[in-house]
């Protein structure tokens, strides 16, 4: 399935919505736990794994660098977006933007409030 993820910014990371879409990942994927890898790229993997081509436009991290380097090693995360670069100024970011990717087609699955 294409997940269409609504991005992540402080404003959604700080909020009831991430927590819940923490949660209903979890439900659906299965957890990974590699000792070599931080919690967060655990969580980007499973995702990786599970969903195969997505957008999840935005950043995923504050840190750019750290940031940039995910997301060339998880492309298939970035593969489903209108830029196919995972960028904040993508078409499918946001609310409005996962909505128009499962509308036009695109995305199976999304999340947005």
């Amino acid at each position: 399935k294409i997940y269409t993820y609504i991005g992540l910014n402080e404003y959604i990371n700080s909020t009831f919505n991430a927590k819940l879409i923490l949660y209903l990942e979890s439900l659906v994927t299965v957890g990974s736990c590699s000792t070599n890898l931080t919690l967060t790229e655990n969580r980007i993997k499973v995702n990786a794994d599970f969903f195969g081509d997505s957008c999840v436009a935005g950043p995923w991290l504050p840190d750019r660098e750290r940031d940039a380097e995910l997301k060339r090693s998880y492309p298939s995360l970035c593969a489903a977006c209108a830029s196919h670069r995972c960028s904040e100024k993508d078409f499918y970011w946001g609310t409005s933007g996962a909505l128009a990717c499962m509308s036009d087609g695109v995305g199976d699955v999304t999340w947005a409030e």
